[in-house]
């Protein structure tokens, strides 16, 4: 909220409007209410947190970033065991593609990753909604997208048992910054050699 309010002042202050838009509300700021439902939902992003996997299962984080569509882009996830402790990672640059691209590819290559490590339980994590919405309705609308949904289908047909939730950024922080960080032209792909 503070950010908001800054760069509202910041943009009252200024002598030029950004836009129309801008222009409005500045005008009607006093009027504008905050939701209480946005309030809330704000307060429990906040209070969110990363949780352990059940015992005899993994759990894959993922995410993608993209500086916007075909634009470089890059992948990053990360599988943790039970106990939290990291058994494998991994942040890859994309050649220049969608945002949504961004976000599917680490979940096929993260899958991919845990099959062929004998990994067969396994909670999928990512914070995007069209990702996870996908594979609970096993469909996209978009044509480039289902053929990699396709992939991603069949990987989680191999395993014994998964399950697919969305969460917040805030939680998924790991597989972010390893998204983000590809986008500079890191390259991450590490194995626990103890784990198969």
């Amino acid at each position: 909220m503070e950010t908001i309010n800054y760069k509202l002042a910041f943009s009252m202050d200024s002598s030029k409007p950004f836009s129309s838009w801008d222009e409005s509300i500045k005008k009607n700021w006093q009027g504008i209410k905050i939701s209480p439902s946005f309030e809330q939902k704000s307060k429990s992003r906040k209070e969110a947190n990363w949780t352990h996997p059940k015992p005899g299962w993994s759990k894959l984080n993922f995410d993608g970033a993209s500086k916007g569509n075909s634009s470089p882009s890059g992948i990053g996830y990360v599988i943790r065991d039970h106990l939290g402790a990291i058994i494998g990672k991994m942040a890859k640059p994309l050649p220049p593609d969608t945002n949504n691209i961004a976000e599917f590819k680490p979940l096929q290559l993260g899958l991919m990753d845990c099959i062929k490590h004998g990994l067969r339980n396994i909670i999928v994590e990512g914070d995007s909604e069209i990702a996870i919405n996908a594979i609970k309705r096993q469909k996209t609308p978009n044509w480039r997208l289902q053929a990699i949904l396709d992939s991603i289908l069949e990987n989680l047909a191999k395993l014994e048992q998964y399950e697919a939730k969305h969460i917040f950024r805030e939680v998924n922080i790991v597989a972010d910054v390893l998204s983000k960080a590809t986008i500079e032209g890191a390259y991450i792909h590490w194995w626990d050699q103890g784990v198969r």
